[in-house]
């Protein structure tokens, strides 16, 4: 096989799918004033799809949608008979448009824009010393990020004599405009070319 990755003689397409996992850096800080149960977890999964265009060159052209949660808050309170819950997550929807290059072999550098729908969900349950008559809060709502730049790095393995078949592994950094947020994507991909 040769170093560059120039053996394409004709235009493809490629659909892939992805799973994995995402991190997410902020500077969320969160305090326990008495003793609560609070958990914060910046560690979600996250699911994708993509459609690329791949040409004999090494560059392809790709759009990508998917759903991923970025944290989930979990706050339990029942101190002196008094019940409190809350439960906050924040997730997002992208639409990716990226460009990649193949480097060496089946490895390729990229990086892309995209439009994000921001959505944020609050579920709670607040002061109650009879819970019977609790008090239910369910908040949702979304909003959109135009301003998202990315950078990945992906290996993309080809399966059987046709190769059309494909196994790889992608990492993305986002950055995400309008909450200045940051997130680190790690994807399990599977794809086929046609």
């Amino acid at each position: 096989m040769p170093l560059f990755c120039n053996d394409l003689n004709d235009t493809h397409f490629g659909i892939y799918a992805g799973i994995g996992k995402i991190n997410y850096f902020d500077n969320m800080q969160v305090k326990n004033y008495i003793a609560k149960e609070v958990y914060v977890d910046k560690s979600n999964g996250g699911a994708s799809l993509k459609f690329v265009w791949e040409p004999e060159h090494r560059i392809s052209i790709g759009l990508e949608t998917g759903f991923y949660r970025m944290y989930s808050f979990n706050y339990i309170d029942n101190l002196n008979e008094i019940y409190r819950y809350l439960y906050v997550r924040a997730d997002y929807i992208p639409l990716f448009l990226n460009v990649n290059m193949r480097i060496i072999n089946n490895f390729s550098l990229g990086i892309g824009t995209s439009a994000i729908i921001l959505m944020n969900a609050t579920d709670a349950v607040l002061d109650a010393e009879n819970r019977d008559y609790l008090s239910e809060i369910d908040i949702k709502s979304s909003t959109i990020s135009m301003a998202n730049y990315h950078v990945q790095a992906n290996y993309i393995f080809p399966l059987g004599k046709n190769k059309k078949w494909q196994l790889g592994a992608e990492v993305r950094y986002l950055w995400i405009g309008k909450t200045n947020d940051h997130t680190l994507t790690y994807q399990a991909l599977f794809g086929y070319r046609f």
